[in-house]
């Protein structure tokens, strides 16, 4: 009969220490395999959400820019009806006083005054329009600002797996 105990150790200490020391290197390799594709997808996915925040951001710069669009383009019609009231005023006054003979300097007055009133409501459409497009500008730079702040968080650097620490494991 066998002595089970025999069977036990069927490799002296030196075969045992190549056998472990294999082993070690073995399990170090895949994990240092693992970590380099984690890292891979790590960079993989903030790329990806770098590009989504990046779209985002053009839409809403593009919201921000087409609503510039249609407030200037509103601000033209005033002006182009403001333009169309006083021209028509002008040709009332110049219908009125030459059917009451009127002429001269009190043609001239009613002139000047419509021109006035003309000219002062164009100013108040022209400054308005200028405070719009400062605060344009300003929302145009905050989304700007926003985006770069969302990629500083999102692109944080991907720990790079160490062959050599891995290995030491």
């Amino acid at each position: 009969m066998l002595d089970p105990s025999s069977f036990m150790l069927a490799c002296g200490p030196v075969e045992m220490m190549v056998a472990s020391l294999v082993m070690s290197a073995a399990s170090a390799g895949v994990s240092y395999k693992g970590q380099k594709q984690a890292a891979k997808n790590q960079r993989a996915y903030q790329k990806h959400t770098a590009d989504l925040q990046r779209q985002a951001a053009q839409r809403k710069q593009s919201a921000v820019i087409a609503q510039d669009i249609q407030n200037r383009e509103a601000v033209a019609r005033q002006r182009e009806e403001v333009a169309k009231q006083a021209a028509k005023a002008r040709a009332d006054v110049t219908l009125s006083a030459g059917a009451a003979g009127v002429t001269g300097l009190s043609v001239q007055h009613l002139y000047s005054e419509i021109g006035a009133q003309e000219s002062s409501y164009i100013y108040s459409l022209d400054a308005e329009q200028k405070m719009r497009t400062r605060e344009v500008n300003r929302s145009l730079e905050d989304i700007g600002l926003g985006l770069v702040q969302q990629q500083y968080a999102t692109m944080t650097p991907v720990q790079e797996p160490n062959a050599f620490a891995a290995a030491l494991s």
